[in-house]
């Protein structure tokens, strides 16, 4: 008799684990768990914003530039994809939009700093 409910005690187990595993149980949780909000990056220098998806665990994606009038500060990132707040892996990579002059205009350096007169 006790051979017989330890059996049944095995098969038992042994079916609640089996359907665990066809039901993908605990395995929404676990890529729920890995997933990582994006940061915003929108305002920060292109080299910036790559340091910081680097620092998050992210990837650079593709980086496309977008003729703005106001580029003459510097590049700086317009858009990016995933928006930032959007739950990602890690390692994935968010693409970046930056700014760039209007085409036939050049953004001249400030080059009055410790520069000589003649």
């Amino acid at each position: 008799m006790r051979q017989r409910v330890r059996l049944a005690v095995l098969v038992g187990s042994a079916l609640l684990v089996i359907a665990g595993l066809l039901s993908g149980c605990g395995a929404s949780e676990n890529a729920e768990a890995d997933s990582m909000e994006v940061p915003s990056v929108v305002g920060l220098t292109e080299n910036g914003a790559c340091t910081s998806l680097e620092r998050a665990g992210l990837a650079v994606g593709e980086v496309t530039s977008e003729p703005t009038a106001e580029a003459g500060g510097g590049v700086t990132v317009l858009r990016q994809v995933p928006a930032a707040g959007t739950m990602v892996q890690p390692g994935d990579a968010v693409d970046l939009v930056v700014s760039s002059p209007p085409v036939g205009m050049v953004v001249v350096p400030d080059v009055s700093h410790g520069g000589t007169t003649a």
